[in-house]
């Protein structure tokens, strides 16, 4: 495996993103409760926008929206596991969620996502 660490500090973007992790909300007394959302600040990624074989991972309705490929060794989550949302990354103002990922943590210690902008 190859180490990206050389490679993800050349190219981080200045001063990192920001990365939304959401929990689902819930019910209390019959009425939706959103759930907590946590702001991790400054953390060090390399982003560039998604090639042909990174848009192919995501849902049909997704290809056609603007997407990036975020490298990171934060460990990012779609949200498909344990019924959590999907992570958010803040990016110069712009937010992006996270839709595919490939997992590398355990082999090389990071993580590549495919994120789509959310409309505003």
């Amino acid at each position: 495996m190859i180490d990206v660490s050389l490679a993800l500090e050349m190219h981080a973007i200045p001063g990192g993103i920001t990365v939304i992790r959401r929990e689902p909300g819930g019910y209390v007394d019959g009425r939706t409760v959103p759930g907590a959302e946590v702001r991790i600040e400054g953390v060090e990624a390399a982003v560039l926008p998604a090639g042909t074989e990174d848009i192919e991972l995501l849902p049909e309705g997704m290809r056609s929206k603007e997407s990036k490929a975020i490298w990171t060794h934060f460990a990012l989550r779609t949200g498909h596991a344990h019924g959590s949302l999907p992570d958010r990354i803040e990016l110069q103002g712009v937010t992006y969620e996270v839709h595919a990922i490939r997992d590398f943590q355990a082999m090389a210690g990071y993580t590549k996502a495919i994120a789509v902008r959310v409309s505003s």
